[in-house]
């Protein structure tokens, strides 16, 4: 009795996963679930979801027009990363709720607090420099045209207080 038991679970189960096997091949099917119901679509929003970001500079720092953020090397932590873009680590920890020496993933995002400079990217020269000479030749080669259009800078929200992941997502879209 036990073996017929047996043999009839096993063979639910090879139907049941063949079944399962063949709905692999339906074209257009949203994992999502949420459009089909009268819902909103979000499956174009899913794939679009991991944009480009822009590169960092060599600190790791990527700067948006609204604010900036730096990138974690490996095995880095808040002071270290604090000591290489050249702000306060206390500061930093507060503002991102991380312990200053909580080892930091490769690639992890740390928000900062406030601008730091940009990085010089010339030498100076020495001794005298006509600045009206220079100033002049670059206002003849300048085009007058509007400057860099902004970047895509990504949305940031701080959450409150009886927040849910479903409530945020409906504020943006």
């Amino acid at each position: 009795m036990r073996s017929k038991a047996f043999s009839i679970q096993s063979t639910a189960l090879a139907v049941s996963l063949l079944a399962l096997a063949g709905c692999g091949g339906v074209g257009g099917f949203d994992v999502d679930l949420r459009g089909g119901a009268g819902g909103f679509d979000t499956s174009d929003a899913a794939r679009n979801a991991i944009a480009d970001r822009p590169q960092p500079d060599t600190r790791g720092v990527v700067s948006y027009p609204g604010y900036q953020v730096a990138i974690a090397r490996r095995g880095d932590t808040i002071d270290s990363v604090a000591t290489r873009i050249g702000t306060d680590p206390v500061t930093l920890a507060r503002y991102n709720a991380i312990p200053q020496n909580t080892p930091l993933r490769d690639g992890e995002i740390i928000a900062l607090p406030e601008r730091v400079a940009e990085p010089g990217t010339g030498t100076l020269a020495g001794g005298n420099v006509d600045v009206a000479t220079i100033a002049g030749a670059a206002i003849d080669r300048a085009d007058g045209g509007p400057g860099l259009p902004p970047g895509d800078q990504p949305t940031r929200h701080r959450v409150s207080s009886g927040e849910t992941a479903f409530s945020i997502a409906r504020l943006y879209g």
